[in-house]
């Protein structure tokens, strides 16, 4: 949709800019789409032993205890853990 007042192309909600892994779009997501690749990449995948170990540093966030609590991440949380941005 057009703003009229400046003849720019907006979103009606914000979109989130993401290029690690699973992106898509050129890094341009919405809020759908980036909760979806954060299900895909750290939600929906079997954390074994051998991947936690592998991947201890990712599992640090906050208060959190992960992988266990990624479902209990808002927007704000996955956003932030991504290292995306609001744009």
């Amino acid at each position: 949709m057009k703003n009229k007042k400046n003849n720019c192309l907006f979103y009606s909600e914000m979109a989130i800019l993401y290029t690690g892994v699973g992106s898509i779009n050129g890094g341009i997501h919405t809020e759908e789409e980036f909760i979806q690749i954060m299900n895909d990449v750290f939600v929906d995948i079997l954390w074994t032993d051998e991947r936690k170990n592998n991947c201890r540093e990712q599992l640090e966030y906050e208060n959190f205890i992960l992988p266990e609590q990624f479902s209990l991440f808002t927007l704000d949380d996955w956003i932030d853990y991504a290292g995306a941005e609001r744009v």
